[in-house]
Parts: structure tokens; C-alpha cells; sequence
């Protein structure tokens, strides 16, 4: 426990949202894959009868609509996580999408996944990924108002997703001040600097 706590502390105080270790670790497991993927092309046969084909695709689609039905709950209620179930939501619409098109055969059944696909499940997808992006931008305005800033988004900050920017001075370590102790406008405020 006191390893995580070390981590987590050091985490905070580079500025970051993960420790430095879970880059390299998820970069390895990527490069791990690629072999695999490789193994895979070469030797998986073309065609594969699955006798649980029908149960894979409705397990799947309960899936999908547990985490459409979280998505709602979670934006209904205003929970802070709503990104979350959002993210999930779009990534198992695209995957289903995917695999609709591909594993249909031609004619008007493959017609109807591509047209599913184009209308249904890719511009859900988007919208999914729109609310995880909005729920982000307003929690990152309401903690600038928190800490006395404009409320406007700083083009300059550093977002969670993009970790290739410094972070700006004024962004480092920044207290949130409650507001009732936060000076009044036109207050002197005295530093001990």
C-alpha cells in the first residue's frame, strides 16, 4: 500500500494522472501484440463455423445495452464519472459496428450492417465520445471557478488526454479555495513572499 501511496504522491506532484510506470508497461503490451497479430493473420482459416455464434452476439448486445442504460443513469443523476460508462458505450458500439460488417455475408444482410453501421452505431459512438469530452471541459470550468479563475477552459492547459504540454505555472499544485475564504473582489490580498 505505501508503494501505491508513493506513487500516487509522485504522480501529483509531476503534474500527471497516472505514474510514469503505466506508459511504458501499456507501450510494451502493444508492441507484445503486434507479433501476435501477425501469428494471427497467418494462421486463422478464413471461415470458422462457431456452434455459440448466436449466444456471442446476444451475450455481447446485453452487454452493450447494460452500459447504454449506465451511460443514462450516470448522465440522469449528474454523476461526476459519466465519462466512464460513455467511453465503454462508444468503444463496444464501434466494436460492434465492426464485427457486424465483417462477419455478415454479402447481399442485402451485409447492405443493412453497413447501413446500421453508418447511421446507428459509429454516430452513437461519436456522441458517447462528445459526452465524456463535454463532462470533462465542465468539470475542468467549474474547478478553475473554484480556484478564482475565469471560467473559461485555458487553451494553454494541459488536458488529461494530452500529456505532451507542460503544464502552465499558474496550473501547478493550484489550491482549491473554498469560497468562503477566498478574498471578496477589491480586497488587498498580502503575500508573505
Amino acid at each position: 500500500m505505501e508503494q501505491c501511496d508513493a506513487a500516487d504522491r509522485e504522480a501529483v506532484q509531476q503534474g500527471r494522472l497516472v505514474p510514469r510506470w503505466v506508459a511504458p508497461v501499456f507501450c510494451v503490451l502493444g508492441l507484445i501484440t503486434i507479433p501476435w497479430i501477425v501469428l494471427l493473420a497467418i494462421q486463422l482459416p478464413e471461415r470458422v463455423e462457431s456452434p455459440h455464434y448466436d449466444i456471442a452476439w446476444v451475450g455481447f448486445d446485453i452487454v452493450l445495452v447494460a452500459v447504454l442504460l449506465r451511460t443514462a443513469w450516470t448522465a440522469w443523476r449528474g454523476k461526476p464519472y459519466v465519462e466512464i460508462p460513455a467511453i465503454i458505450t462508444a468503444t463496444l458500439l464501434v466494436t460492434d459496428a465492426w464485427f457486424d460488417v465483417l462477419t455478415t455475408p454479402g447481399g442485402p444482410s451485409l447492405l443493412l450492417s453497413i447501413v446500421q453501421a453508418l447511421v446507428v452505431e459509429l454516430p452513437l459512438a461519436a456522441l458517447c465520445i462528445w459526452v465524456a469530452r463535454h463532462a470533462e471541459t465542465v468539470r475542468e470550468m467549474r474547478l478553475a471557478r473554484l480556484r478564482g479563475a475565469p471560467a473559461r477552459p485555458d487553451p494553454n492547459r494541459r488536458r488529461p488526454h494530452d500529456v505532451t504540454r507542460p503544464l502552465h505555472r499558474s496550473h501547478q499544485a493550484a489550491p482549491l479555495i473554498p469560497e468562503q475564504e477566498r478574498p471578496a473582489a477589491g480586497d488587498q490580498v498580502h503575500s508573505d513572499d
